[in-house]
């Protein structure tokens, strides 16, 4: 995961991490909180252990891999051009 993202990713020692990353994405997506806000209201301390550092040959080769894929979101017209509105207004 660390790879793909390209940065480093800190695993938390929350059985519900998933479901709990996942709200806070919704309200910030939503202008409802920052990411320090929405991680704190929802009780996110941080994680079990260090950050997964990521090396640069995966990041390279990560990217490569997706560079041959394509961009999925043009298959979806508007929510493409939707998601990168909120990607750029922050």
């Amino acid at each position: 995961m660390s790879a793909s993202l390209g940065r480093p990713v800190i695993p938390t020692d929350d059985a519900e991490g998933s479901s709990l990353g996942s709200a806070v994405l919704a309200m910030l997506a939503t202008g409802q909180v920052t990411l320090a806000s929405g991680l704190a209201r929802l009780g996110i301390s941080g994680g079990a252990e260090s950050p997964v550092e990521v090396s640069s040959e995966d990041v390279a080769t990560y990217s490569a891999l997706r560079s041959r894929t394509g961009d999925p979101l043009t298959a979806h017209g508007g929510l493409q051009e939707f998601l990168y509105t909120l990607h750029d207004s922050r």
